[in-house]
């Protein structure tokens, strides 16, 4: 199942790492999701999906899910997270 509005993504927590400005302290830049929460649209299941540990993937510009439950899968655009 490839359908990208399958997946409700919320309570995103990031990967950030200092970038050094001169003159002032570091800014902190998104590197990519630590970990979510995920509602899979097809079977309801609700999980706290974790990047490389629990069916999470970063993408370029949003995320790639699996349902540890029914296996349904999808790539979610960073605009659609809640």
């Amino acid at each position: 199942m490839a359908d990208t509005a399958l997946f409700r993504v919320q309570n995103v927590k990031y990967n950030t790492r200092g970038v050094p400005v001169r003159g002032a302290p570091d800014e902190q830049v998104r590197t990519g999701v630590r970990q979510a929460e995920a509602t899979c649209g097809s079977c309801g299941h609700a999980w706290t999906a974790q990047a490389g540990v629990t069916g999470l993937r970063n993408t370029l510009g949003g995320v790639h899910l699996e349902c540890p439950k029914c296996e349904a899968r999808g790539t979610v655009n960073a605009d659609a997270f809640e």
